[in-house]
């Protein structure tokens, strides 16, 4: 949330709400979230995001993820 204290939108409250899941495996994270806004103000549409990591320490654990001095 946010309340511009000057400018044109002063004392007018903007924001939005994000609600989402993650998903965390051995090899990969998946998350997606809704990004509700709260108001006129903060939009009319939902949005979503997605995000997706690979973790590649794990997926290729013979070539990286080994310390490089011992």
């Amino acid at each position: 949330m946010q309340t511009p204290l000057d400018g044109p939108l002063a004392g007018e409250t903007t924001g939005t709400i994000n609600l989402g899941v993650i998903w965390v495996g051995e090899y990969a994270q998946l998350g997606v979230e809704a990004i509700l806004p709260i108001n006129e103000r903060s939009g009319r549409d939902i949005g979503v995001r997605a995000q997706l990591h690979f973790y590649l320490g794990n997926i290729f654990s013979n070539a990286i993820g080994k310390p490089i001095f011992d």
